[in-house]
């Protein structure tokens, strides 16, 4: 058996600064999104990355989806352009979209993002 090199230790910050720090689009659903809302966010993100394809857009669901849209995502989430909340933060968002809601209270945690954004877009 090959033996194989260790992998290269990471510190917990420099992680965060891998996986933070990217400028992006942000395309949120309400919270417990249904299937309405994944596809109008899909859509808006799809658009927006033909519009300016340089930067990347996610969508992200503040508070999780409803079972049968996790259910769906369990077998094809890999095709979306979906991003955790968690792993995004508001000082890279360079423009937000809002769909299927216009109350801020329905994106939850993600309400403060409103104000982050270059654009807005609902």
């Amino acid at each position: 058996v090959a033996h194989q090199p260790a992998a290269p230790h990471v510190a917990p910050s420099e992680i965060d600064t891998i996986l933070r720090g990217e400028e992006c689009n942000v395309v949120l659903t309400h919270t417990n999104a249904d299937f309405d809302s994944l596809a109008g966010a899909v859509a808006l993100a799809k658009l927006w990355s033909i519009e300016r394809p340089e930067l990347p857009t996610h969508v992200v669901t503040p508070r999780g989806v409803n079972p049968l849209v996790g259910r769906f995502l369990a077998y094809h989430k890999h095709l979306l352009p979906l991003r955790g909340f968690k792993t995004l933060r508001a000082e890279d968002i360079h423009a937000v979209g809002v769909v299927d809601t216009q109350a801020v209270e329905r994106i939850g945690p993600a309400a403060p993002w409103l104000q982050a954004g270059d654009h807005i877009g609902v």
